[in-house]
């Protein structure tokens, strides 16, 4: 945690860390959400969405893709009549790659409740080149409302060790805390992660190796 608040540039305080980022997904479903409540997700999105939110006891509100992308308005229209406690963003989405530009997810953000809490999944994050989309990170401070994720599946190659992190607002934390399941990180994914923070241009380099791969199969 200590390693990556230096990373991100905020307080330890603020980050939480999982058995991946679907770990803190459930965590943040579990503090909002429960029978009689609703979280809105994208369709398709992540496909670990729904089954969360069920096995939480919530129901999925769910926004579908509205010419190949999905929609900031319709997330909002959606959240606010379902009256929503969290609404689930993937940005770049998983799995059609499209992702929404800076003004999009703020409209999203200004537009539910101020107590609605908004996550946005940036599994994703290292691949993107496109610099109208946000760095979630550097939202957290104008809205208290927004819980950023990533992970070091993807562009570290850590996915079978399984180590997620989340940024979060202060306030949000200690409720955070009091449902996060015990040894959740385990000794060698914790040693991974750390030498692949202190590692970055190396596993970087891979991941432009990546993105030219995909241009080239587009």
């Amino acid at each position: 945690r200590q390693a990556l608040a230096a990373h991100l540039g905020l307080d330890v305080a603020q980050v939480s860390v999982g058995a991946g980022s679907v770990a803190l997904i459930s965590e943040a479903i579990t503090a909002t959400s429960s029978e009689g409540h609703s979280v809105v997700h994208g369709l398709p999105s992540f496909e670990a969405y729904p089954q969360l939110v069920r096995l939480a006891g919530a129901r999925s509100a769910e926004v579908p893709n509205d010419a190949s992308r999905l929609d900031p308005n319709g997330f909002v229209t959606v959240a606010n009549v379902e009256d929503a406690r969290l609404v689930l963003i993937a940005n770049p989405n998983n799995p059609t790659g499209t992702a929404w530009r800076t003004d999009e997810v703020v409209s999203v953000l200004n537009g539910v409740a101020s107590d609605t809490m908004v996550v946005l999944d940036e599994a994703y994050h290292e691949f993107v080149t496109d610099p109208d989309v946000p760095d979630g990170v550097a939202l957290l401070a104008d809205h208290p409302n927004l819980v950023v994720l990533r992970t070091f599946s993807k562009w570290a190659g850590l996915a079978g060790l399984r180590v997620g992190y989340g940024a979060f607002p202060s306030a949000l934390m200690p409720y955070l805390w009091k449902i996060k399941q015990p040894y959740n990180l385990n000794v060698a994914a914790d040693a991974a992660a750390r030498a692949s923070l202190a590692d970055m241009p190396m596993l970087l380099a891979n991941v432009k190796r990546i993105i030219a791969e995909r241009d080239r199969l587009i």
